[in-house]
């Protein structure tokens, strides 16, 4: 679904707004289309569990049953068949639900925002802001971009601000996979070569799979490489924080300049250390794409404390949930 579609009101799962599950909550019915309400989307099955739920899912998947929240009906089926059957379907309450897609699809907004820089949070000299260069994505990319990440804390930032237009344009992993971000992008530049593609990899994760960038470049599939390199596995070392707070062990890494190393493939690869650097570099990393035909990666030093994002003090556009 468009970004900026009337009927987006944002996503469920890791770093979602609390609005949207407010929302899943509130809903008189959910029509689960293709997606499954499973553990991620529903808080490790904490939302949408009240036995008076009323939960349809349209999924050609014959076990679904039990591996989902309850369901009042299951019609076996393709999301595609049944969206085709859509412009046959009367559904009363029309006006009603316009004001409550509103109220939705601006709380979506809200929470897609980025802060303006003077509402960044103080850093640690030598390092740059990820606020700062999904500024610059937003100034420089094209609409149709696609766009690619793994499994880590820099997913929550793709997922919150990347404004995906055109269908395809976000690949990523169901299960957590770490590594998936740069073979992703090699192969989806491959199939859609017209298409600018853009990558979002933790250190962490580029760690794992970014050798690929000789794929990338015996085949010819230049896309963009940004990496969150803060020195740690945030996701990880979050979780030891939160169950064993003294017992923070082998999540610290020592990094190369992957910069240096992109060029060493024969990339085009640049570090940052400082939010006034990023335009520009975006800016030549989009060049060397598009006019030299070789991958760009961005080393981006980020200050550790700053590996998630921080979530807007919300604005709440609310209205009644529609009987209908």
């Amino acid at each position: 679904m468009p970004f900026d579609s009337p009927a987006n009101a944002g996503w469920l799962g890791y770093g979602r707004d609390p609005r949207a599950a407010q929302l899943l909550e509130a809903a008189s019915l959910v029509i689960e289309v293709g997606a499954v309400l499973g553990d991620v989307p529903t808080d490790g099955y904490t939302l949408r569990q009240s036995p008076q739920a009323r939960n349809i899912a349209i999924n050609p998947d014959t076990s679904l049953r039990g591996h989902s929240v309850a369901l009042v009906e299951h019609i076996v089926a393709s999301p595609v068949a049944f969206a085709h059957t859509l412009d046959r379907l009367s559904v009363e309450g029309k006006d009603k639900r316009g004001e409550w897609f509103d109220a939705a699809h601006a709380n979506h907004l809200d929470f897609a925002t980025l802060p303006e820089p003077a509402d960044y949070r103080p850093g640690k000299e030598g390092t740059a802001h990820m606020e700062a260069v999904f500024a610059a994505l937003h100034e420089q990319l094209p609409k149709d971009s696609i766009y690619t990440f793994g499994a880590g804390n820099h997913c929550i930032w793709a997922q919150q601000f990347l404004r995906s237009q055109v269908y395809p344009s976000q690949f990523s992993v169901r299960n957590g996979s770490m590594g998936y971000s740069i073979p992703a992008a090699v192969a989806t530049k491959l199939q859609f070569p017209e298409r600018t593609v853009v990558t979002i990899a933790g250190d962490g994760e580029y760690l794992m799979n970014g050798q690929e960038l000789a794929t990338a470049l015996q085949y010819g599939a230049p896309f963009l490489i940004i990496v969150m390199s803060n020195g740690e596995f945030g996701t990880i070392r979050d979780h030891q924080k939160k169950h064993f707070p003294d017992r923070v062990s082998g999540t610290q890494l020592v990094n190369p300049d992957f910069a240096a190393v992109a060029r060493g493939f024969g990339a085009h690869g640049e570090l940052i250390t400082d939010d006034a650097q990023v335009p520009e570099a975006v800016a030549r990393a989009l060049r060397a794409i598009a006019e030299d035909g070789v991958p760009a990666l961005l080393n981006v030093i980020t200050d550790q404390a700053h590996s998630l994002p921080i979530p807007p003090s919300p604005v709440l556009h609310t209205d009644e949930t529609p009987t209908s």
